[in-house]
């Protein structure tokens, strides 16, 4: 699945990957992902999220159609973050998931976090 549009400064190739950036997009809170996610990138989505949660009143937003990899820490991660914001009566969905992102939360039970794009 292509990428909806590309985020913001996309120019960074390697490892580390880039940390999560952050951007608005109509009333809700966009995080972009980028390259491996996995057990070492996971406190940086976390604590990214964790911030919108508690300083927000928007959705929240997480573009995975750049991500190579990803495990299931990260899963774990936007599962209990969409459980948080539940509890403020907001929600959490993923947008655009690539191929192997696609198939984690597939493999997770959790295909009911991607947003259908009507």
């Amino acid at each position: 699945m292509a990428p909806i549009a590309s985020p913001p400064g996309s120019e960074h190739d390697g490892w580390p990957p880039p940390p999560p950036r952050v951007c608005r997009e109509g009333g809700r809170v966009v995080v972009w992902l980028e390259g491996e996610q996995d057990l070492f990138t996971a406190p940086a989505l976390h604590a990214v999220l964790a911030a919108e949660i508690v300083a927000g009143r928007d959705d929240l937003v997480v573009d995975l159609s750049g991500v190579t990899f990803i495990d299931g820490s990260m899963v774990d991660v936007l599962a209990r973050d969409r459980d948080a914001l539940r509890g403020r009566d907001r929600c959490l969905t993923v947008r655009a998931p690539s191929r192997c992102a696609q198939r984690m939360l597939d493999l997770c039970g959790l295909d009911d976090l991607v947003e259908v794009l009507t």
